[in-house]
Parts: C-alpha cells; structure tokens; sequence
C-alpha cells in the first residue's frame, strides 16, 4: 500500500524536499519530481493558495500504477513457472512404477521443486496434477508417495487437505498408499477419516487398522504429556 503520510518542508516557494523510508519510493519520486520542476520553467510562478497536492496525487498514482504492474508481472511469471513445472512433474509422474526399489524420478523432482520455489509452489502443482489426473491411480500413488517424504508441518495447509480425498478414493492401492502417508505423519486429526474409511480388502482393512490403533496410543500419551 502506497504511504499517502509523506513530509514536506519548504524554505521556499520552489524549494520542496521530500522524506520517505522506502528507497525505491524516494527514487521515484526524485524521477517524477526532476520533470515537474523542469515544466516548472516553462508554467510561469505559483499562484497565491496553489498547494503541492496536485503533485504528491501524481506522484502517488504513478506509485500505484507502477506497484499495480510489477504485482501483474510477477503473477505472470509464477503462472508460467508453475504450469512448466506441472507439465514437466506430470510427465515423470507417469512412469511411476510401484516396483522401483530406488527414489523415483518424480520424487527427486518434488523434492527439487520444493527445495528451489518451496512448499507454496509445490502443493499448487501437486494439487493441479491430483484434480486434473483423479483417475490415474499410478500417478496418485506417486504424489502419496513423494509428499510422504516430507513433515506434517511443512506441506501445511495443502498436504492433509489433498490426503482426505486420497484416502476416499475409489482405488484401495491408492488409499494404502495415503494411509502409509498418515502414518508417517502421525497426524492425529486424520484419526476419524481412518475409522470410517470404507475398504473391502482384508489386507487393507488390517493395515488401517493398525494405524488407527497406533495413532490412538499416540493420542493418549500425548495427552498425558499435555
């Protein structure tokens, strides 16, 4: 927000100096104010009751304008990065393999995104894969898997949001591998989503239940601690 409390002194009527903590506002300002005093020359004296408004509204709708266009810049750049890297993550993504003993591709790749433009950017491009390939449960089970190798609190907000509609897919190998995620997670406010989470694998069932019990012992000592 543009500050509209700015300090003016004057020794003289043309003698205007102004005082601004912001070094890109006083540069500006030294910019806009070269070329009014310049047109000065040519206006003629001031008149009697004229005030400086006229040039503090200038240069503050200049300010404006300028911030206006390097927000819009910026959001086009962060647009164009985030669409790139989607594109680029969805690809490797594709040749997840559940097999593969090794880190996968897509998961160097998640953690090279978040360590470059961090877990903001990260979980816009996760979300968009998530949304746009629901039905591709190889893929799903890769953005399980790799957001899995971060903590709870540094995929906040985004992370548990995204686990709840992964634990309700359709597809239980995707739902073991977002329920490998809360467990390793420990998150205990995806405790009721487990409890009715609905599996028809004896294998699944088993397993869910296992984290369920572990989080519920998990929750009582950290009450008894409390």
């Amino acid at each position: 927000m543009i500050n509209s409390d700015y300090a003016y002194q004057y020794s003289s009527e043309t003698d205007t100096k102004y005082s601004n903590d912001n070094s890109s506002n006083r540069e500006l300002f030294a910019l806009v104010d070269e070329t009014i005093n310049s047109e000065e020359t040519t206006r003629g004296p001031v008149l009697v009751g004229e005030t400086p408004e006229l040039e503090i509204k200038k240069v503050s709708q200049i300010d404006k304008l300028k911030l206006e266009e390097q927000i819009q810049n910026k959001t086009i750049i962060l647009d164009e990065l985030i669409r790139c890297l989607t594109k680029e993550l969805t690809n490797l993504l594709s040749f997840f393999s559940t097999d593969d003993a090794e880190v996968s591709r897509a998961e160097k790749k998640v953690c090279d995104i978040e360590e470059k433009y961090g877990t903001r950017v990260l979980g816009e491009i996760l979300l968009n894969i998530y949304v746009k390939y629901n039905d591709y449960p190889q893929m799903l089970m890769g953005i399980c898997q790799s957001i899995g190798r971060f903590e709870l609190h540094e995929v906040m907000p985004w992370g548990p949001t995204m686990l709840v509609g992964l634990l309700s897919h359709k597809n239980e190998n995707v739902k073991e591998y977002a329920v490998s995620v809360v467990e390793n997670w420990m998150d205990i406010e995806l405790l009721p989503v487990l409890r009715n989470l609905d599996c028809s694998s004896p294998w699944l069932k088993a397993y869910v239940q296992n984290v369920v019990e572990c989080l519920e012992e998990h929750d009582a000592l950290r009450k008894k601690v409390i």
